[in-house]
């Protein structure tokens, strides 16, 4: 009888058992529908993390933002160092993600070594680790992690608890277009289309070509020229807006100890990022200075090219660059081989090739203007010429109208700062820059208003 009642016992508990895998089956089944119907996926998601689960192995992992995976060509290192490389990376990647990403990178992979970047904008100011930008820059890359421990606190030290439904079920994101026949049609279409089913992208438009690539890269041969961005809108002014919160200074921290528990060789660099856009932070050299002390304390190093001396990384013209924050293809060509050469050199052989700050950087070179950068006023957008010289240049800048005669807004002048009206547009901003008290013409070009 004992006997008859224990077995009735462990039959009881393999049902339950049996109807809570069939119920969580079911569960992720419906998840999984609702997905497909709703999750509006960004194609550079879709086709990275498919690629990354498919890895045999990955040796190197680079990871941060849209300038790991633009600037780093993940191709030519694997021929160079004949290791499996791989480029995690994705838009306004935070450091709470890039510490995430880290370690599944980890926990997937037997990882030899980390390079980590450390751009300003997503951590800088106001983007601390809980605030509703950052957030939405980790609802992009959440999704795509298979479940595991890892996953869960990624989720559960990033986002608000009100808001884990949300970030584990993305669909839930889009509860207003439940009924939006048109909108269902429009994500379903995309979902069948060859490409998407294919993991491919491309597109092409006037600018030139992008292509979605595996292990992480973004080709690309627009030009600061053929995409018109010579006038850049300020992203982070370091000099009102604070630097690293103390949040991602303590997730820099968390990336270097968890590298060392795991032996994993850590370094940090700083991609190059064109001079309009280092000029525009007003205080570039404060946040380098900030980082490096953190780094440098823990006896790990960084390498950051936007301080490297032209005449051995000789890439701040515009033919190499996508736009002002990004490498283009023949951009990562010539920075990828350079790269390399640094990360696995010492920090004593390297030294060679770096100035100590921004402004010594930039000191060394001719006299130049890279561009425009605003911000937006009352009056209209509130310009500076971003040169690399206070003393040395004289600007001029013209609108022509697309009807009309053409408005002087400033004659040759070695004034930097000028309004660009509200009331201006459909013209060309043409603009000129000049040795003073010479005819030398140092810079020309024409902006698409």
């Amino acid at each position: 009888m004992g006997n008859c009642n224990i077995y009735l016992s462990l039959l009881k508990i393999i049902k339950r058992i049996i109807s809570v895998v069939l119920i969580v089956t079911v569960l992720f089944a419906a998840v999984g529908v609702m997905n497909e119907i709703y999750y509006e996926e960004d194609p550079w998601n879709h086709i990275l993390w498919n690629s990354f689960y498919k890895q045999d192995n990955i040796d190197n992992i680079f990871i941060g933002s849209s300038h790991v995976y633009c600037d780093v060509n993940p191709f030519i290192l694997d021929e160079i160092n004949s290791m499996n490389n791989f480029d995690l990376s994705a838009s306004s990647l935070t450091l709470s993600a890039s510490y995430y990403l880290l370690r599944e990178a980890n926990r997937v992979y037997d990882l030899k070594n980390a390079y980590v970047e450390l751009y300003y904008v997503p951590n800088t100011g106001p983007n601390s680790v809980d605030s509703k930008e950052t957030i939405r820059n980790n609802w992009r890359t959440i999704p795509y992690l298979k479940p595991s421990m890892n996953k869960w606190e990624y989720v559960s030290s990033t986002v608000d608890s009100s808001r884990y439904i949300e970030t584990l079920f993305p669909f839930v994101r889009y509860r207003s277009r439940l009924f939006d026949g048109e909108y269902i049609n429009s994500v379903r279409d995309k979902k069948n289309t060859e490409e998407w089913k294919n993991y491919e992208y491309v597109a092409e438009s006037d600018a030139g070509v992008i292509e979605y690539m595996q292990k992480g890269f973004y080709r690309s041969d627009h030009t600061i020229e053929s995409a018109n961005a010579y006038l850049y809108e300020t992203q982070v002014n370091l000099e009102t807006e604070g630097l690293l919160t103390e949040d991602n200074c303590e997730y820099i921290q968390k990336i270097i100890d968890y590298c060392k528990s795991e032996n994993i060789n850590i370094k940090f660099f700083i991609s190059p990022i064109y001079e309009t856009q280092i000029l525009s932070s007003r205080d570039y050299d404060a946040y380098y200075q900030q980082v490096l002390n953190i780094v440098n304390s823990n006896h790990v190093e960084l390498y950051d090219f936007n301080l490297c001396k032209s005449e051995y990384l000789d890439i701040m013209h515009q033919q190499y660059f996508y736009d002002n924050g990004h490498l283009n293809e023949t951009g990562a060509e010539i920075f990828t081989p350079f790269l390399w050469n640094v990360l696995i050199s010492s920090y004593e052989e390297n030294e060679i090739y770096f100035c100590k700050s921004y402004l010594e950087k930039i000191s060394l070179d001719e006299p130049e203007l890279y561009g425009i950068f605003y911000e937006n006023s009352e009056e209209g957008k509130a310009c500076t010429f971003a040169s690399n010289t206070d003393t040395e240049l004289e600007y001029y800048i013209v609108f022509i109208p697309e009807e009309g005669d053409s408005i002087i807004i400033q004659d040759f002048s070695s004034n930097k700062e000028f309004i660009i009206p509200s009331e201006f547009s459909g013209g060309v901003l043409h603009v000129e820059a000049r040795v003073i008290n010479t005819n030398t013409t140092v810079s020309k070009f024409e902006i698409k208003y």
